[in-house]
């Protein structure tokens, strides 16, 4: 799946920095995955679609101030809502630490702002 044309047909409006922030995602998990087992996806193109799959609602979803995302493991569909909504506060909340520190790692890295990432079962 080509994530970018898809979206792009689909009439998606994302932030200009999105599919950049993607890419380094996507770097990152590919990285952390192999040691640390954080989602079944263990290629590109599987990646492409849960990607897809976290960011279509944002083509009808109404702009919500807050976000929590529960048990969001590798951040599905949070962290990815966070790329696509910067003005949306997203709140992760992941009981595993492996998981946990992978988001917290992705939101420094990526300087997100509107994410806060809660080690916490709910």
């Amino acid at each position: 799946m080509d994530l970018k044309a898809t979206l792009m047909s689909d009439n998606i409006t994302l932030p200009d920095n999105f599919f950049y922030n993607i890419q380094k995602y996507k770097e990152h998990l590919f990285k952390w995955n192999k040691i640390h087992n954080l989602t079944g996806a263990r290629d590109e193109n599987t990646l492409n679609h849960f990607i897809y799959d976290a960011v279509f609602p944002v083509s009808f979803l109404p702009k919500y101030k807050n976000l929590l995302d529960i048990g969001t493991g590798a951040g599905f569909p949070g962290m990815i809502l966070a790329l696509a909504l910067p003005d949306t506060q997203v709140t992760l909340a992941e009981p595993l630490t492996k998981r946990a520190s992978f988001l917290q790692f992705i939101k420094a890295d990526l300087g997100l702002d509107n994410v806060r990432v809660v080690k916490k079962r709910v």
